[in-house]
């Protein structure tokens, strides 16, 4: 389940890409009034995730009164609008911060994302997934691109290691919440046809010594078919996130209404669209 938050901009700022931990921080804040202050301290999954602030303005400046939003999603209904509850009677009207970033927010609805096999999905913020270096050899990981311990996913590693990873990942996740193994049918895949949109980034996370480099890379994701079991996992994706880090916002899922491109090639990995040649210069 989706909580929407409507925003207005408080002033003139810089939208802040590096806001992770910052929203997060008022992310926690809602859950402790709550009643789900424990996932704080809790380690492991915490089964719930959010976007970026949206739209971001393409030269990050961010004027007074601007619309925006914001999503908070979880498999858990009860999280959802506990929070909302909270939301609706405490906040609406009132000024929220994202660190410099300065909200009013105005309200709050309630969503479940409609999935058929004509949807397509679109991470909204960057899928981060670590291979650990005991997995090397399965995910056929090329030698020069090891590392001790482990190593962020990045093309060269190869389209097939991630879709691997991110499933794994999200058939534990998927077990975990609710108890028992998802029915996929693992020849078949999750995720049919996978296309990176954006090479990977570097996002840096506050820490207490400093920072730490945080690497993920967007996506969409395209289906010829949908049964029961992908659904239900896809579901179960667009509310726990893609990947790690999905309590720090990294993962978050979309469906995008659109029509099916024409995919060639592998029908489980595609590269990026090249972009189109720069013009040539008038006479």
């Amino acid at each position: 389940m989706r909580l929407i938050l409507r925003l207005r901009a408080r002033g003139n700022f810089t939208y802040d890409v590096h806001y992770h931990s910052k929203l997060q921080g008022l992310i926690y804040r809602f859950l402790m009034g709550s009643g789900y202050g424990e996932l704080h301290d809790m380690r492991g999954y915490k089964f719930f995730t959010f976007s970026n602030p949206f739209p971001v303005p393409r030269d990050l400046r961010v004027a007074d009164g601007s619309a925006m939003n914001l999503i908070m999603a979880s498999p858990s209904e009860d999280l959802i609008r506990r929070v909302y509850g909270l939301l609706q009677a405490r906040y609406i009207g009132s000024e929220v911060h994202v660190g410099d970033m300065s909200f009013e927010l105005l309200g709050a609805s309630l969503a479940s994302p409609r999935l058929s096999w004509r949807s397509i999905l679109v991470t909204s913020t960057p899928v981060v997934v670590r291979i650990p270096e005991s997995a090397y050899d399965e995910l056929g990981v090329p030698p020069d691109e090891r590392r001790p311990g482990f190593i962020y996913w990045r093309p060269r590693v190869g389209i097939g290691a991630f879709l691997r990873s991110v499933e794994a990942n999200l058939i534990r996740k998927f077990r975990e919440f609710h108890g028992w193994e998802p029915r996929v049918d693992p020849r078949r895949g999750i995720l049919e046809i996978a296309r990176l949109v954006k090479a990977p980034v570097v996002v840096r996370i506050p820490t207490e010594s400093g920072s730490v480099p945080v690497v993920g890379s967007t996506w969409k994701f395209y289906f010829t078919s949908m049964d029961w079991a992908r659904l239900e996992l896809l579901r179960f994706a667009l509310d726990a996130g893609l990947g790690e880090r999905n309590s720090m916002g990294f993962g978050f899922l979309n469906v995008l209404d659109e029509r099916i491109p024409a995919l060639t090639g592998s029908p489980r990995a595609h590269p990026p669209t090249p972009p189109p040649p720069p013009r040539p210069a008038p006479p």
